[in-house]
């Protein structure tokens, strides 16, 4: 092994079990570039919340569920991302005509609502978007399927 101050050889026992301080350089950056992709990450989440509750304030909640997901691909265990996803998806499929798709954002709805639960039982917001889901996938369903959303 060769020193790079000195550009002479190191002994065996010098270069053994020792770390060079290019190796030092390589571990430090390695371990910069692993950290630095989740602080900006964190900065970026706060970012699409906000964007996220705006559009949601202007009533434009299809755009605000798209921002809230890409808030959940950065952070799948976002709370609150999950509830509002959860709620949008509620209002949006309430309002949609079309049967199948009015039961896909309901199973979504409900989907998001889980999670919220799995993070957090005692939420009063995530057993609320879950109240909402269960309740929206019962009023479209018939007689077995009724029982099965309400138990």
């Amino acid at each position: 092994m060769t020193n790079l101050f000195t550009k002479r050889k190191c002994p065996p026992s010098q270069g053994r079990g020792r770390t060079s301080l290019y190796d030092l350089v390589i571990q430090t950056a390695f371990c910069f570039l692993l950290i630095l992709p989740f602080s900006a990450t964190s900065q970026e989440i706060a970012t699409l919340t906000k964007e996220a509750e705006k559009l949601e304030i202007s009533f434009r909640e299809y755009d605000a569920l798209q921002k809230y997901k890409e808030v959940l691909r950065h952070q799948p265990t976002n709370l609150n991302a999950l509830c509002r996803a959860s709620d949008l998806c509620s209002r949006i499929g309430h309002r949609e005509e079309d049967k199948a798709k009015r039961t896909d954002y309901y199973k979504a709805a409900k989907t998001y609502a889980e999670v919220a639960l799995k993070l957090n039982a005692q939420s009063a917001e995530a057993n609320f978007v879950m109240a909402v889901a269960m309740g929206r996938m019962a009023m479209i369903s018939t007689g077995k399927d009724k029982v099965q959303y309400v138990n």
